[in-house]
Formats: structure tokens, C-alpha cells, sequence
């Protein structure tokens, strides 16, 4: 059999290229390993959080709730589930930078793969990102701030599902050269999405 280019059609017969099909298998595979070992991380730091810093994200959440007005208790509950990741990330503590930096500074020596512990060390970068998502495909997606014009190319796993034009806000962990959402892309429909996105608290997270 000859040899078949990753941008001809699989010669399985599935329609797609060959790079996208039979020729991804391995590579798709070990992709899944990191992003699910990834995914685990991810939980450890919420955990991490909620562990060591309950008593902090509390009594921040109810600053956040002060300059929130009239909101409905379903958009209290979609601010509180955020506020949770998002503390993690950019909350102000005393005695440290952020949550996030305590969690890496805590497993990085238990990380054994060495590309994992790259990617772990690199989420002392994180970002913040609310705007239009301007391009969707089946594993990416692209998000333009709209606070700041900067565009963000975030990997997409599993199954989130998000929409090419609507408007959304993550919470964006290097992965790579791109980014993963921490925990998700958030659609933001309708009248609320402008609301949302300009409220004092998110207008001011780090980009």
C-alpha cells in the first residue's frame, strides 16, 4: 500500500482527511492522556481551594454580591459556581499571590511527566476572557475580548458544546500555545451577556 499524505482523504472511506482519521489515532490518543490528566488537575485545585481557602472565597463572594444589583437567585447561582474558579485564579489573599500559585508551588514535585509539569507550571499565566466567539471548530475554539481586542485560541475536549457568535466568558489556562477553560466556556445569551461582562468584578480581571 502506498504511502498516504495526512491531507488526502483516509482511505478508510469516513470522508475526512487522513491526518483527522486513521492517521491521528496515536497522536489523538496520547492527547486525551494529558488532557484528561489535565482535567484531574484541574479538580485538585478547586479542591485545593475549597480545602485551605473556604473562609476567604465566602467572605469574597459576598463583596461581589454587594456590587451586584437585583440579580434573579438563578444568576446567583451561575455567579457563585464562577466566582469558585475564578477565585482560584485571580482572588487577593494575604500572605499569598493566588490560590493557583499554592496548588502548582504544592504538586508540581509530584508530577512525574515532564511535559504535565510544564503545562502546570505555565498556569501561573492564566487569563480571563470575555467577549465573541469568532470561530468554532470541532476541537477549537476562538474567543476576541472585548475588553482588551485579544484573541484567544482555546482547545475544546469532550463534550462542550459552545456556539461560533455568541457571547462568552472564560477563565483560560495555558495549555500549550493555546489555552483549556477553566472549567468551561460560559454562554452567555441574550440581554445578560452585556451585564454580565461589564459588572465592576469582571471588568477588572487580569488579562
Amino acid at each position: 500500500m502506498s504511502k498516504v499524505s495526512r491531507n488526502e482523504p483516509c482511505p478508510c472511506g469516513s470522508g475526512k482527511k487522513y491526518k483527522k482519521c486513521c492517521g491521528s489515532r496515536d497522536a489523538v490518543s496520547i492527547k486525551d492522556v494529558l488532557y484528561h490528566e489535565v482535567l484531574d488537575l484541574q479538580k485538585e485545585a478547586r479542591i485545593f481551594a475549597l480545602t485551605h481557602f473556604a473562609d476567604d472565597m465566602k467572605e469574597d463572594f459576598k463583596d461581589l454580591l454587594e456590587i451586584l444589583e437585583d440579580i434573579e437567585p438563578q444568576e446567583k447561582e451561575f455567579y457563585e459556581f464562577v466566582h469558585s474558579f475564578w477565585y482560584v485564579l485571580f482572588g487577593t489573599l494575604d500572605d499569598v499571590q493566588s490560590v493557583m500559585d499554592e496548588f502548582i508551588h504544592s504538586k508540581l514535585p509530584a508530577v512525574a511527566r515532564p511535559r504535565l509539569k510544564s503545562i502546570l507550571k505555565s498556569w501561573e499565566d492564566s487569563k480571563a476572557a470575555a467577549g465573541k466567539l469568532i470561530e468554532v471548530t470541532e476541537d477549537k475554539a476562538v474567543i476576541e475580548d472585548c475588553l482588551t481586542g485579544k484573541v484567544y485560541n482555546v482547545s475544546l475536549f469532550g463534550d462542550m458544546e459552545v456556539s461560533e457568535g455568541s457571547f462568552a466568558f472564560a477563565m483560560l489556562l495555558p495549555y500549550g500555545e493555546e489555552y483549556v477553560a477553566f472549567p468551561a466556556i460560559f454562554d452567555l445569551p441574550g440581554d445578560n451577556a452585556a451585564h454580565r461582562v461589564r459588572t465592576p468584578r469582571l471588568a477588572v480581571l487580569p488579562q
